[in-house]
């Protein structure tokens, strides 16, 4: 993985709400992560450098790095672990780094959490 972004939705004032987020691949595709209508999380391929579809109206919306992640260490994916809700939905994704990890998840929006373990 040689980065990844935020999807944002700017809407009126600063608060910023990430939908969505995008993995870019060392191979030159992409891999989209973002929060269905049930709030589940959705995977699929991405379309880098252009806005998913949902990203509507497209003036609203920005990709937003993600600092640190591509960089040595946090740039081949080693593992990943699905995320369950209560239900058995599901809900999120730990991906894991040789350097930490990387644990997503959906919900009213995206959330993320990274972890170094070096």
């Amino acid at each position: 993985m040689e980065a990844a972004f935020a999807v944002r939705y700017l809407p009126e004032g600063d608060d910023w709400s990430a939908e969505g987020i995008e993995l870019i691949l060392a191979s030159g595709g992409s891999t989209m992560l973002w929060n269905g209508t049930d709030w589940t999380l959705r995977i699929a391929d991405g379309g880098w450098p252009a806005l998913p579809d949902w990203a509507w109206p497209p003036e609203a919306w920005v990709f937003e790095p993600i600092e640190d992640l591509g960089r040595p260490g946090l740039d081949d994916i080693l593992e990943v672990s699905p995320v369950h809700n209560e239900v058995g939905e599901l809900y999120g994704a730990v991906l894991g780094f040789r350097d930490g990890t990387l644990t997503v998840g959906s919900g009213d929006s995206m959330s993320w959490e990274l972890v170094r373990t070096d």
